[in-house]
């Protein structure tokens, strides 16, 4: 794992401190070495930096900026089917001097060009350079595990593996995006390709970004999108045919997710996803696993237990953490430095600290994220499929009553209409947001735009109703607030988290299921074919509970332990130094929130995360 860097500059040469710090600001992202290399001519100057976390071939032989011939390379990321790629290229003449897969990807671009990527399974945001051609290709992963960040101007263009860097770039302008500050306060995150800077875009996951220095212009291209799966018709396999090779399927993305010079772990929370990973690669590996879970004081939110039962069935070399209320509250204040752009998941707090500790036995940790949203695993997903159905059967015109009840400043409840073909995917949107339009409007002194939906893009068309909301969630919540959080919190830490459930065969299999074998409507089962591969390894009786998520008990943090600290920073004085929110609506909402009201307990929580990554990256520089 590491943090990659670069730019492209046709103004004045800048000195070589600027890429240097620019890559320095990624030191978290890997500590273990550095590199630089400039290339300059009379009317453009290219920069590349890296910081590497050294996983394969940890030795000189791995160091970054990379050469083959021509073409140079910096990358953040694994091919895990690197030893297969590196046989065929020898096959074909190529030799090689290390043992690393950044020497496999230059010499299969070499070999294949813009395809090479084809090839790869695996997690990457790379740019690959090609000196004699004037050109750069930057590509990101199929699932948006690995990010990556662009921005262009006048004077240039640059790229990072976090927006930190930028920031050490004389020609880099941090204007907020109003419109994406707004999506931040509606839904937590901001949804690629916005961030939170004007001209500053997310590449896409699946797409890779073509460089022309010749004419200063740039093309991006889709390499793989999931919903050409989704769109295909179901496979016509029997439940157990499906299972089978399902099974199949895991045992072989589990397993390349092992490959590694350093030692590796398992995050495992007892849960089905976590489980099935554990029991899998415990099954087909010598030594015990080591496992890693963590749990809270307030035993409401605790699953801790479940995991040791697990552990202890599974006979795993099993770590048990406790995330105190010191060590949540102590986080909070630091949530800026890692997370630069404004992100309020609150379960980034325990996996923080679970990174934290985990580090301190592996450099490589395995995370069980894209289970809900491969399997319809999700609470949401049930409701959607329900109400739907409850609805449609008052007739084609009816109105369908939100399943969950908003606030009450809401007025009344949301409403889909069910005769629209997007009507789940409208409910479905209905869930993540936080706020509807008309308050966020209130909660704004400029007027917001309306940003485009992604949720009702016309992209998932030709999709089955209920796979809609598996593609949605997939390709919108998965890599714009899960995998930004698992890749933050596990990079503050120096470790490298891999997703083996992510590994992109096992959704394209999964995609043309019948929705029965993900969903059993008559036992009301989600996960089905998930649980049922889980209970060959794990009894039922120990896997069927309920699931209460990774959340810490925050609601009650900010109105007790952290209310001073709230008050301070949400004071008028302080929402002054930006003026860009309605402060009668925060003041009014704080005192009915401290009175003991939860209804804005979201605004509360995403002011105080905002206004931090405020003071931390537009005034504290």
């Amino acid at each position: 794992m590491c943090g990659i860097v670069g730019y492209i500059n046709f103004s004045e040469t800048l000195p070589q401190e600027v890429i240097y710090n620019m890559t320095q600001m990624l030191h978290h992202r890997g500590p273990d070495d550095y590199g630089v290399k400039s290339f300059k001519n009379s009317s453009y100057e290219v920069a590349l930096g890296q910081k590497r976390l050294s996983i394969l071939d940890v030795s000189a032989d791995g160091h970054q900026p990379m050469q083959y011939e021509h073409y140079w390379i910096v990358y953040n990321g694994e091919i895990y089917n690197f030893k297969e790629i590196k046989e065929k290229l020898e096959n074909l003449g190529h030799q090689f001097v290390s043992k690393s897969d950044t020497e496999v990807i230059l010499h299969a671009f070499k070999e294949w060009g813009e395809q090479a990527v084809d090839q790869f399974i695996g997690m990457f945001a790379f740019m690959i350079y090609n000196e004699k051609q004037e050109e750069f290709y930057i590509y990101r992963d199929r699932a948006g595990v690995k990010p990556l960040y662009y921005y262009e101007n006048d004077k240039g263009f640059m790229f990072a593996s976090e927006l930190k860097a930028f920031h050490k770039h004389p020609n880099f302008k941090k204007e907020i995006d109003l419109d994406a500050m707004a999506q931040f306060f509606k839904y937590e995150f901001i949804h690629a390709p916005n961030s939170i800077f004007k001209n500053v875009k997310k590449l896409l996951p699946g797409h890779f970004l073509k460089y022309d220095i010749k004419s200063k212009s740039f093309t991006i291209h889709q390499y793989w999108n999931v919903l050409d799966f989704y769109k295909k018709p179901n496979l016509n396999v029997t439940y157990q045919e499906a299972k089978a090779h399902l099974k199949v399927l895991m045992k072989d993305a589990f397993m390349l997710r092992m490959v590694s010079d350093v030692p590796v772990g398992v995050f495992l929370s007892g849960g089905y996803d976590s489980s099935i990973v554990t029991a899998i690669i415990q099954e087909l590996k010598s030594q015990k696993l080591k496992t890693f879970t963590i749990g809270f004081d307030d035993k409401k939110y605790d699953e801790s237990k479940y995991a040791k039962e697990v552990a202890d069935l599974l006979n795993t070399d099993h770590h048990s953490f406790t995330c105190t209320d010191k060590e949540a509250l102590s986080i909070i204040p630091k949530l800026a430095d890692y997370f630069d752009e404004p992100f309020a998941d609150p379960s980034l707090i325990p996996t923080m600290l679970l990174s934290q500790r985990t580090e301190e036995k592996v450099k490589v940790s395995l995370s069980a994220d894209g289970g809900d949203e491969i399997f319809y695993g999700y609470n949401r997903y049930e409701k959607i499929y329900k109400y739907y159905h409850k609805m449609k059967r008052l007739g084609p015109f009816s109105k369908v009553l939100s399943f969950i009840k908003r606030k009450k400043f809401t007025d009344k409840f949301y409403a889909a209409n069910i005769s629209n073909k997007n009507a789940t995917v409208e409910m479905l949107d209905i869930h993540h947001q936080k706020y509807k339009d008309a308050f966020i409007n209130d909660l704004f002194v400029e007027k917001i735009n309306k940003l485009p939906n992604n949720f009702t893009s016309s992209a998932y068309d030709d999709i089955d109703k209920f796979h809609r909301i598996l593609a949605v969630d997939y390709t919108t919540y998965l890599p714009d607030n899960i995998l930004v959080k698992v890749d933050r919190a596990t990079m503050s830490a120096s470790l490298e988290g891999r997703e083996p459930l992510l590994d992109h065969r096992i959704v394209e299999y999964a995609a043309q299921l019948p929705l029965e074998y993900l969903f059993d409507v008559k036992t009301k089962t989600k996960k089905h074919i998930l649980r049922d591969i889980c209970h060959d390894y794990l009894p039922k009786d120990l896997m069927s509970r309920k699931k209460t998520g990774f959340t810490p008990p925050i609601v009650t943090w900010l109105r007790t332990e952290l209310k001073e600290f709230v008050d301070s920073t949400l004071s008028k004085e302080e929402l002054n130094k930006h003026g860009l929110l309605n402060i009668d609506v925060i003041e009014k909402a704080k005192e009915d929130y401290f009175e003991g009201n939860d209804t804005f307990y979201n605004l509360i929580w995403n002011t105080l995360v905002f206004q931090l990554w405020y003071n931390k990256w537009m005034l504290d520089e």
